[in-house]
């Protein structure tokens, strides 16, 4: 009898546990869900920032606007504090991975205007200095796209080429990112008719067997 009793004690112990596990897990899912609310609300914000500095300080059409918004994307996920080493032990850092002597100048225009080195706004400012003063050619040619989905391709281009500087292998990406994200949700109704953002014939004809994009047409598109 005692030994039922006991039995009966263990069985009731394991349903309590049970129930306390459940209970439990059910919070651990509510802090997550609310967690991934909350981030991917600030990136939505950050997101917005960005635009906005885009279009409003810089005076970027939708076209050039959505190029840069494909490669911070790429590069960042529009998040200022996200940092990578590199092969080579240097730390890229910032919604631009600035790294070397490029991140170097990020951290002393934070410190001398008063941002702390996480500040969206401060790297935004910064990029528009290093834009204007050291690459300017680019920030011609980027500003000068036209506003349609294949300007929005060729922008994406000539950043990722000429200021982010990153592989040749990631253009794809984020040309194609720069359409069937960005343009989608920020561009004008496209102008252009025939242009396909699937078939990669612009990515194909530059990267791919050399041609200068100056002198390239596409569809009518360039040149």
């Amino acid at each position: 009898m005692k030994k039922r009793e006991k039995s009966g004690c263990n069985s009731c112990n394991m349903n309590i546990i049970k129930k306390t596990i459940s209970i439990f897990m059910s919070i651990v899912c509510i802090v997550c869900i609310a967690q991934i609310s909350v981030i991917d609300s600030n990136a939505a914000s950050r997101e917005e920032t960005v635009y906005n500095f885009l279009r409003n300080d810089m005076g970027m059409n939708q076209a050039a606007t959505c190029a840069v918004l494909a490669n911070i994307y790429h590069e960042s996920g529009f998040n200022p504090t996200n940092s990578y080493t590199e092969k080579d032990g240097a730390v890229s850092y910032g919604i631009c991975q600035w790294n070397k002597g490029r991140r170097t100048n990020l951290e002393k225009y934070l410190k001398d205007n008063g941002y702390s080195t996480d500040s969206l706004t401060g790297q935004l400012k910064f990029m528009k200095k290093e834009l204007e003063e050291s690459y300017a050619s680019v920030l011609k040619k980027i500003k000068g796209v036209e506003n349609t989905s294949a300007g929005a391709y060729y922008g994406a281009y000539l950043w990722a080429s000429q200021y982010e500087v990153c592989a040749s292998k990631y253009y794809s990406d984020r040309t194609n990112t720069a359409v069937n994200k960005f343009w989608k949700k920020y561009g004008l109704e496209d102008a252009v008719s025939g242009f396909s953002t699937n078939t990669n014939s612009y990515f194909n004809v530059v990267f791919v067997t050399g041609v200068n994009e100056s002198n390239a047409t596409i569809n009518g598109v360039f040149g």
